[in-house]
């Protein structure tokens, strides 16, 4: 399998070729209505781990849960549409590289912790 690559880093939206997509061009948003697929359970699984969002596993397509998360991720965060003081329900450049960026300290499905902790050996333990 070729190497994704764009600006995301963590491992559960960076290894996605839509996700790296959707984090640089317009016409790769990601909407509700969207049908089931592994960019939005990445998108779920993101709104999980980072904002605590209660999408159940039962909602495989980007529905009314979702939907909500996301709302919520961008008010929390005020990320507002382009070029406004409103916020939609699209996950776009913005919304995608946010929840990148909060997963890099963030425990991932596969359990990898990646740079979460710092451990210096010249640093005391209190």
């Amino acid at each position: 399998m070729a190497k994704v690559t764009g600006p995301l880093k963590s491992k559960l939206l960076g290894e996605n070729e839509r996700l790296q997509n959707c984090a640089q061009f317009d016409q790769f948003h990601v909407k509700p209505g969207s049908p089931a697929s592994e960019h939005v359970r990445r998108i779920q699984e993101a709104l999980r781990l980072v904002a605590n969002a209660s999408i159940p596993a039962s909602e495989k397509h980007y529905g009314d849960a979702t939907t909500k998360a996301v709302i919520a991720f961008k008010t929390d965060r005020s990320i507002f549409t382009r070029g406004t003081t409103s916020i939609d329900p699209i996950v776009g450049i913005n919304t995608i590289r946010a929840l990148d960026k909060l997963l890099g300290g963030k425990a991932e499905p596969d359990g990898d912790l990646g740079a979460a902790v710092t451990i210096r050996p010249d640093t005391p333990i209190q």
